[in-house]
C-alpha cells in the first residue's frame, strides 16, 4: 500500500511531449513488453502416406535476451495414427539462442512409414512441451500440429455409369444405372 514508492507522478506536459517508445507515451511502456511466445508456424498439413516426409516448423515471436528451448513431441493420446506410422518419431528439442529475431523458425522433419495396411487415413498430432528458458517465454498460438495422412493402400474399384435415363423429361422415370 506504499503507493509513492511504486507510482511516479508525471505532468500532463511530460506525457504530451513524449514520443513512441518512451514510458510516458500513452500506450507504450517497457513495463508492458510482450513475453516471448513459441508456437508451431502452422496448424495442419495433409500428406500422402507414400509422401516420404513432412516438416514441422516451430517459431518464436517477441524473443527476449534469453535462449528458449522446447520439445516437439508426438501426442499419442490425441492421434489416430500410431508411432509406427511416423517412423517411431521421438521427441526433438529445438532451441532459439539468445538474440534470436522475431519470427525465427526451426524445422523438424517427420518421416512417414508407407505400410501395406488399408485404413481410412490417420491423423498424427504433435505438441510443444517442456519449455526451458531463464526468461518469461511461454508456449502459445498453435500449441499443436495435426498431419492428416491419406492412405495409399485402399483399393477403390472402378465404377461405370452404364445408363442415364430421362424419358420425356418425366422426373418419376429418371434413373442412373451404375455397374
Amino acid at each position: 500500500l506504499d503507493f509513492p514508492a511504486i507510482w511516479e507522478v508525471v505532468t500532463l506536459e511530460d506525457v504530451n511531449s513524449s514520443v513512441l517508445g518512451q514510458d510516458l507515451f500513452l500506450g507504450s511502456s517497457a513495463l508492458g513488453s510482450s513475453a516471448p511466445v513459441v508456437s508451431f508456424a502452422g496448424a495442419s498439413t495433409v500428406v500422402n502416406e507414400d509422401g516420404g516426409s513432412f516438416t514441422l516448423s516451430v517459431q518464436i515471436l517477441n524473443p527476449g535476451p534469453e535462449a528458449v528451448s522446447v520439445d516437439v513431441a508426438f501426442d499419442v493420446v490425441n492421434s489416430s495414427a500410431s508411432l509406427a506410422d511416423v517412423d517411431n518419431f521421438t521427441a526433438q528439442m529445438v532451441t532459439f539462442p539468445a538474440g534470436s529475431s522475431n519470427g525465427d523458425s526451426r524445422d523438424v522433419t517427420v518421416n512417414i512409414t508407407d505400410d501395406a495396411e488399408t485404413d481410412l487415413g490417420e491423423e498424427a498430432v504433435f505438441i510443444l512441451e517442456n519449455l526451458q528458458t531463464a526468461g518469461d517465454a511461454r508456449i502459445g498460438g498453435n500449441r499443436s500440429f495435426t498431419a492428416s495422412i491419406i492412405d495409399d493402400d485402399t483399393n477403390i474399384p472402378q465404377i461405370y455409369i452404364s445408363e442415364i435415363a430421362d424419358p420425356a423429361d418425366n422426373y418419376d422415370a429418371r434413373f442412373i444405372e451404375i455397374h
